[in-house]
């Protein structure tokens, strides 16, 4: 393991953001928010745009934890880099809102990219960070 390839996170509001790419044509740079408790990894609509994402052919309903109602997103094909590390996924397009344009959130990085990687949080002291795990 490159022990180097070790991200800060950024805490704001409760949450913590980590910087990371989602590689498009061109690639995007990211501040995505750590969502442990989401099962996939969701862009801002504007930034799925602009990333030249395809349609990946389905849509799914999920729950909205933040907003406490389910919806329908859209589903496309990318690839998000985060310690170095590509991970194919599925990226859902999500409009996130105000909210988060205020806090240059444009990305909710779930267990689908969160899962490989190791997730330090202290939150009294408001940091974070995030590196790729040991392989077994």
């Amino acid at each position: 393991m490159d022990r180097g390839m070790i991200i800060p996170l950024q805490a704001a509001d409760g949450r913590f953001a980590a910087k990371c790419s989602l590689l498009g044509s061109p690639n995007q740079d990211l501040l995505g928010v750590v969502d442990s408790g989401a099962t996939v990894t969701c862009v801002d609509v504007r930034t799925r745009k602009r990333a030249g994402l395809k349609f990946a052919g389905e849509s799914v309903r999920l729950k909205c934890v933040h907003r406490e109602h389910h919806v329908v997103l859209d589903a496309y094909f990318g690839h998000i880099d985060t310690c170095g590390r590509t991970e194919h996924t599925r990226v859902f397009e999500l409009d996130m809102g105000p909210e988060s344009d205020a806090g240059g959130i444009n990305a909710i990085l779930g267990w689908d990219v969160l899962g490989g990687l190791r997730v330090t949080l202290d939150g009294p002291g408001g940091t974070g960070a995030i590196e790729r795990r040991e392989r077994a």
